[in-house]
């Protein structure tokens, strides 16, 4: 095997090294691979689908697994060679070595063996080099055979650890929509002659039938389809071409809708004229997936009472508009995609399990009897059958298999972007994706005015705001702004990871630490001194110190901790968990590691003010206060349970936001006084925010871009 030299570094493949300047690092097996694959490869270069050909052998692998690996090998680079980047992250492509490579012929002077118990990652100083000593010569006979038994130990282990091959070789997907914004809700007819989208950017949702055919110069045009004044939310076509179905939104109110089809099949055709018919009264805070049966006499849904509550499965027939419930919700996530298969006797149903994992389930329809299912290491939100017994999902930004004989799973193709809608047809594979960007804006208070010696801001609705700044963006998402101290620290995935980046007055952006896999959502909070910043994944707590990037975990799973704000002790922090039952909010000393409950009606995020706790809860709208007695009092009922996220309690100023109008500011300590509006909802705004003194801290969301596309797949 070559060895190779990259940049200033020497790689020794024999024995897995990496060396510069008398310093020498081990790498671990995943991690060689990783290397080796993007030196052997053209350019250097290799897209996300080729590293897990060559590096998991064509395992379905989460993305999380990828960049980790990616991080681990960046790091340990960076740590031999601080001087240069070795390593570059191509979005939607893949990866790139950045420095010069020379291949360089196998060693013919072989250093003293090293112990093969080195720790990865530690540094070794070298021992002296023992000249004149041939690697063939030192082997003796038994180089063959070991050679020999490593590869049926690699075929073993392929055998055992592999899926059922490696991914097929695809052509290139064929766009065949290229709108401005996003089109999803994809449906497909079963004769494949129309597919139906909603195309929605920032000025309007609309609706479109197309024909499938674009060959020739007799194609038909694409049609739109009207509906009444609202918010337009779902849209599907049945598999029959006879019907269409819509969710129609208006003032938080929303509506299931049946209306005959423009591009019916069928001979007599329905009645063109009637009435669109009222099928459902939906909630609010459900959004709607659903899957026709092929005869197209019904179809399934998802729905949930509210967002605090796990979605469900029900099915209703068109014939009657009679509704019946199918699932109750295994786990606390509940059930959030699926489909029926060609023949209605199997359904197939995605469970939410954790923030990157899910279980596919197969149930027989009737009876609803479990016949197989299947973890996996993503958050899958669409799936399709491709036949009896393959299923196709939506794997981060993969289209992944689910081979339900042999209970195994296998990545397809790389997508380049979430994938938001799946549809299977005769060897043609439908979908379409969805890819967002987020920017963190700033907007300046208006300035503050001088009367009779007493300092006032015009910082109400009425009042001149300026001109928002855009301060952070890039070719990714960045979110979650966190000020303090001259400073903005913020999350974002411009790397292909979830990282923690921070921007300092006068200076540009830089990376403070890697978030520990696997990927999720999270929020941050930073101390006022801008020093800490504290915040849980996977139900750990962790704190990273800003100065050194020091990122060290406070409570480990077991706390099932969510939402993390610092007390009013030094050393004390507040934190959300379900570890006694329902969420409460507790007190952690972490100079003793010692956790008390302090609610026992509910909690989820809660601050600390004169000695009481104030808190919103989970399952209800309204902020809550804790006197130092322990009785619990609703001081604000018109609290939405949005504000869990972003709400402030500042020198006993509250900072919420209210749906529908805007960023209000409330003072706790005269709470006769209604709260009141400080800025109507920005442009774009995501609710992801912070206020300072002089300054409203936001996320702003820029267009998001997403076609569908047409895929012939073996």
């Amino acid at each position: 095997m070559n060895n190779w030299q990259l940049g200033t570094i020497f790689f020794d493949t024999t024995r897995r090294l990496l060396m510069v300047d008398g310093q020498q690092l081990y790498l671990e097996p995943r991690i060689f691979e990783l290397l080796l694959a993007l030196l052997t490869a053209d350019q250097q270069q290799l897209s996300r689908e080729q590293l897990i050909e060559q590096v998991w052998q064509g395992r379905v692998v989460s993305e999380s697994a990828i960049n980790r690996a990616v991080s681990l090998l960046r790091k340990e680079l960076a740590q031999l060679d601080a001087s240069q980047p070795y390593l570059e992250t191509l979005p939607k492509v893949g990866y790139r070595l950045l420095v010069p490579v020379t291949i360089l012929p196998p060693a013919t002077e072989l250093a003293v063996d090293m112990p093969e118990q080195t720790a990865l990652g530690t540094q070794v100083n070298p021992e002296p080099v023992s000249s004149n000593v041939n690697i063939l010569q030192r082997s003796g006979w038994w180089l063959p055979v070991l050679l020999l038994m490593l590869l049926l130990l690699n075929l073993y282990w392929q055998q055992q650890h592999s899926t059922s091959g490696s991914a097929p070789v695809t052509a290139a997907p064929t766009p065949r929509t290229s709108d401005e914004g996003v089109e999803a809700q994809l449906s497909l007819s079963l004769d494949g002659k129309w597919f139906s989208y909603l195309q929605q950017d920032e000025q309007h949702s609309r609706w479109f039938l197309q024909p499938t055919d674009k060959t020739t110069a007799t194609a038909l045009p694409r049609l739109q389809v009207e509906v009444p004044a609202g918010n337009l939310r779902y849209t599907s076509l049945s598999p029959d071409r006879n019907w269409l179905v819509y969710e129609l939104c208006q003032q938080q109110e929303c509506q299931l809708w049946l209306r005959p089809s423009p591009i019916t099949a069928s001979a007599s055709g329905t009645a063109q004229n009637t009435p669109d018919q009222r099928l459902l009264e939906l909630p609010f805070d459900s959004q709607l997936q659903l899957s026709w049966q092929q005869d197209s006499k019904a179809f399934y849904f998802r729905q949930r009472p509210d967002k605090t509550k796990p979605y469900a499965l029900s099915r209703l027939e068109l014939a009657t508009k009679a509704v019946q419930h199918l699932t109750q919700p295994l786990t606390p996530g509940g059930d959030v995609a699926l489909a029926i298969s060609v023949d209605a006797s199997k359904l197939a149903v995605v469970s939410y399990l954790e923030q990157a994992k899910s279980v596919l389930r197969i149930y027989q329809r009737q009876g609803m009897q479990l016949v197989a299912e299947q973890q996996v290491p993503f958050a899958v939100k669409t799936i399709a059958w491709k036949n009896d017994d393959q299923l196709l999902f939506g794997c981060g930004e993969q289209i992944c298999r689910w081979e339900v004989d042999t209970q195994k799973t296998q990545p397809l193709f790389h997508t380049g972007a979430p994938v938001q809608s799946l549809f299977w047809q005769t060897g043609q594979l439908w979908y379409s994706i969805s890819q967002h960007k987020m920017e963190i804006w700033r907007q300046p208070r208006p300035e503050v005015n001088v009367v009779s010696g007493v300092s006032t801001a015009t910082q109400d609705a009425a009042g001149h705001w300026p001109a928002p700044q855009k301060i952070i963006a890039s070719s990714r998402i960045d979110w979650m702004p966190r000020v303090a101290a001259n400073q903005l620290v913020f999350l974002t995935n411009r790397q292909g990871e979830q990282q923690i980046w921070r921007k300092t007055a006068g200076q540009s952006e830089q990376l403070l630490a890697t978030l520990p896999p696997p990927a999720e959502f999270v929020r941050l909070t930073l101390s006022d001194d801008g020093k800490q910043l504290v915040f849980s994944q996977q139900g750990a707590i962790y704190l990273l110190e800003i100065e050194s990037g020091q990122l060290q975990q406070i409570l480990d799973a077991s706390a099932k901790a969510m939402v993390v704000n610092f007390g009013e002790a030094p050393g004390q922090l507040i934190y959300s968990s379900t570890q006694s039952g329902d969420w409460q909010l507790w007190s952690l000393d972490r100079a003793t590691g010692r956790s008390t409950q302090l609610t026992s009606q509910g909690g989820y995020s809660g601050y600390q003010w004169q000695g009481e706790l104030w808190y919103s809860k989970y399952h209800q709208d309204g902020l809550y206060r804790l006197d130092r007695n322990g009785q619990e009092q609703l001081m604000l009922a018109n609290f939405d349970k949005i504000n869990w996220l972003n709400w402030q309690l500042t020198n006993g100023e509250l900072y919420f936001y209210q749906p529908g109008q805007g960023l209000l500011q409330w003072s706790v300590a005269m709470p006769e006084l209604p709260p009141r509006l400080l800025l109507p909802t920005p442009e774009r705004f995501m609710h992801h925010y912070q206020w300072t003194q002089d300054a409203l801290w936001y996320v702003r969301r820029a267009q998001a871009q997403g076609d569908v596309y047409q895929l012939a797949l073996p």
